[in-house]
């Protein structure tokens, strides 16, 4: 793999779906070949040779996060990326400081967080949540444990394949704060 295949790859929005694996075989890649474990991992490492360097927060992303956090609402992150690269991530970007707890997969591959997100759900005892999201998977997630869900589609997928799932589509992640306000009445 090379980074012209990267390149090509993290463009495709409209097929991007989770499992991973199932993206690889969408945009053609033929595991007899390759298998997905050695192309999952030669990702991950071109992914962190390059740092976080052509990756940013969201504009407003702060802001927005400083004011739910303000408003006395628990933040947790439920990703599909390894856990320690995720704390690194957030690290990175020092952003960890608005997060009661950070949740992540044990490895590299991408299926789901489904489990991740119910066992937090029961051990916190949460009764209800608002997940934010960028891909269909999210809405699935937050379908799986009885949470609300609003997703933003400039990450993982394309407006266009957001508005398939039937969830709640917001421009951008300025629009929280006046969705959280709206939803909260």
């Amino acid at each position: 793999m090379n980074g012209d295949i990267v390149g090509w790859m993290m463009s495709k929005h409209n097929v991007f779906c989770f499992p991973v694996i199932q993206y690889y075989t969408n945009v053609g890649f033929n595991f007899q070949q390759e298998p997905f474990e050695y192309l999952a991992k030669e990702y991950i490492e071109l992914y962190h040779s390059n740092k976080s360097g052509n990756c940013k927060l969201h504009l407003y992303s702060e802001n927005v996060l400083t004011n739910i956090r303000d408003m006395g609402i628990i933040q947790s992150i439920l990703s599909a990326s390894e856990i320690s690269n995720l704390r690194s991530q957030m690290n990175e970007f020092n952003i960890n400081i608005y997060f009661n707890e950070i949740l992540g997969l044990s490895n590299i591959y991408g299926k789901s967080k489904i489990d991740i997100g119910l066992d937090y759900m029961k051990r916190m005892n949460i009764s209800s949540a608002l997940l934010i999201g960028d891909s269909i998977h999210d809405y699935d997630v937050a379908t799986a444990l009885g949470a609300d869900c609003v997703l933003i589609p400039n990450g993982h997928q394309s407006r266009e394949t957001l508005l398939t799932s039937g969830a709640i589509i917001l421009d951008d992640i300025s629009c929280i704060i006046p969705y959280i306000n709206n939803f909260a009445v």
